[in-house]
């Protein structure tokens, strides 16, 4: 810690790895409620795949697609489909008796979807809180030049730098 990087690296770090719990929490959830809400299960196939098929691709292939196009992230779709799993679960009387209280669609998902939807985010957010210091390597690294070190320089990019590329294996190892 008395090495000047050190507080930036360690907040990148936790900035970067709590914004991906947040987001790979919050997109996923919204996902799979406006994928539900879909009438065609030709549609929602469809979808469900084209978001589902990042999850199996490298981040080298990823990086490339995201420096050139902004868009892909490679667990929204994998997410989406818990998400959906833990929506197919949910009684389809609750969503009766809400129509017949004069429930909008909008109100349904407010009062029965997201409530029902809740054990299951919680759970998500449990397994995924494990991996809080870990912004993922290979994500950065994919990313990663000498012009973004202050915004996307994490520990493990930092370890990388300081013990493989300027060769101080002694540093490298204690900041790992």
């Amino acid at each position: 810690f008395s090495f000047p990087d050190s507080v930036q690296v360690f907040s990148n770090t936790l900035i970067i790895a709590f914004a991906k719990l947040v987001f790979n929490t919050v997109v996923p959830v919204l996902f799979s409620i406006l994928l539900n809400e879909l009438g065609g299960s030709f549609f929602k196939r469809t979808f469900q795949t084209i978001v589902y098929l990042p999850h199996f691709l490298s981040w080298v292939v990823l990086a490339t697609v995201v420096s050139n196009m902004l868009s892909l992230l490679e667990e929204f779709g994998y997410n989406s489909v818990i998400y959906l799993a833990a929506l197919l679960s949910i009684d389809p009387g609750l969503y009766e008796a809400g129509s017949i209280d004069g429930a909008s669609r909008f109100k349904q998902i407010l009062h029965i979807t997201l409530p029902s939807l809740m054990p299951t985010i919680v759970l998500m957010v449990a397994l995924n809180l494990g991996n809080i210091l870990n912004a993922g390597f290979d994500q950065i690294f994919n990313l990663y030049n000498p012009i973004v070190y202050e915004t996307g320089d994490i520990i493990d990019t930092y370890v990388y730098r300081i013990g493989m590329v300027e060769g101080q294996y002694s540093i490298g190892a204690a900041v790992g």
